[in-house]
């Protein structure tokens, strides 16, 4: 079977876990049309695929594989092909032949049979898939219209979402959770979030010392911080959006009073986020010093925020580049500042320019643009 199966390596979940008890595994089996060859037991795991056993097919094909084994995906290799099994420490039988991929047998536990049907139904619609995907090109190259095409292409994409919607229903179908989690990982965590937190569940009532188990939450608690991190900034793009209000701050200044962004309504402000480490940053301030003495006559004002950690640095860069204005703020953690956070900035200096009512008019205003908008909106 000609690397049908390594499609399962995808979620990069994999990662063997002990199953207990002093029994071996047994694989007793026999692979068609491959005498003389070696027959390579691998394990499955996270980083790389690990040779754990072997042994030369006799005259009938026939061999034998006997050993101690962590419960876990492995897979039987012979060359170019290769067939999937859950294997723990229990007796198995095994047939294959290469002439036809899927057509494979497993016996030996319940949760092999389960595992096994589940491979032969993924492989199976994968296998469709590729072919529709192949008669799609062969399509194209033979000059089909453009509406031809792209019926012929919804049509896949239809075949895919219900091949998706029955992997959700065998997730929480499956008797075994190991089954469940060869489903799951075919559903991407950032869009199944919630198949992929029931299979955790699974794991960790079933197997809790798992390294699977592990692995999942490791992986799902950094895409749980992805997605966070996303909603957070699909927020700040839509707070921050030319014609929205400017979120409101109040943070501490240099003397440890709080200043807050909206008591200086009724003027032109730029909130500038910047630091005393941000090369780029101090290069720009000799502009935003002018802006200000031109225009502070005029009601136009800044609020810097720095994002600081060392108060020293923040004062001194304050003196060093004449940033005479009194709304300095900085709650001192960072990139991790709370405003950069709710301002969405990724990257300093960022600035925003809010008008007298405190709605944002322009953003990332640099020198001369800075002057002749405030020109503009200060006549």
């Amino acid at each position: 079977m000609k690397n049908i199966l390594f499609v399962i390596l995808f979620s990069a979940f994999f990662s063997c876990t002990s199953s207990g008890g002093g029994s071996k595994y047994v694989v007793d089996g026999k692979i068609e049309n491959l005498s003389g060859k070696k027959v390579i037991l691998e394990k499955l795991s996270l980083q790389q695929i690990i040779a754990i056993d072997s042994a030369t097919l006799d005259k009938d094909g026939k061999f034998k594989l006997s050993n101690y084994a962590d419960k876990g995906f492995y897979r039987l290799r012979v060359d170019n092909y290769a067939w999937i099994l859950l294997l723990e420490n229990a007796n198995f039988t095994f047939s294959a032949n290469p002439k036809d991929p899927i057509a494979y047998s497993v016996s030996g536990t319940d949760a092999s049979k389960e595992m096994l049907e589940a491979v032969k139904y993924v492989s199976g619609r994968q296998m469709e898939l590729q072919a529709a995907n192949e008669e799609f090109y062969r399509r194209q190259n033979a000059g089909q219209s453009q509406d031809s095409l792209q019926q012929f292409a919804m049509q896949i994409q239809m075949a895919g979402q219900a091949f998706e919607n029955t992997l959700k229903s065998r997730v929480t179908g499956s008797k075994e959770p190991f089954v469940s989690l060869y489903y799951v990982s075919f559903l991407p965590m950032n869009k199944y979030p919630k198949e992929n937190g029931e299979v955790i569940k699974l794991m960790e009532k079933n197997y809790p010392n798992s390294d699977y188990t592990k692995e999942m939450k490791s992986a799902y608690a950094q895409i749980e911080m992805q997605m966070k991190a996303a909603e957070m900034k699909q927020k700040a793009e839509s707070a921050t959006a030319i014609g929205s209000t400017a979120i409101d701050l109040d943070y501490p200044s240099p003397s440890g009073k709080n200043i807050k962004l909206s008591s200086l309504r009724g003027k032109v402000v730029l909130v500038d986020f910047w630091a005393s480490w941000c090369g780029p940053c101090r290069r720009e301030n000799p502009s935003v010093v002018a802006a200000y003495n031109k225009y502070k006559g005029k009601g136009f004002t800044v609020y810097s925020v720095s994002l600081d950690q060392d108060k020293a640095r923040w004062t001194s860069a304050i003196a060093q580049d004449g940033l005479i204005w009194e709304n300095h703020v900085s709650d001192l953690k960072g990139w991790s500042a709370e405003p950069a956070a709710k301002y969405g900035v990724q990257s300093i200096p960022a600035q925003f320019l809010l008008d007298k009512d405190g709605k944002i008019i322009a953003k990332n205003l640099r020198g001369e643009e800075l002057d002749r908008k405030l020109e503009e909106i200060l006549k």
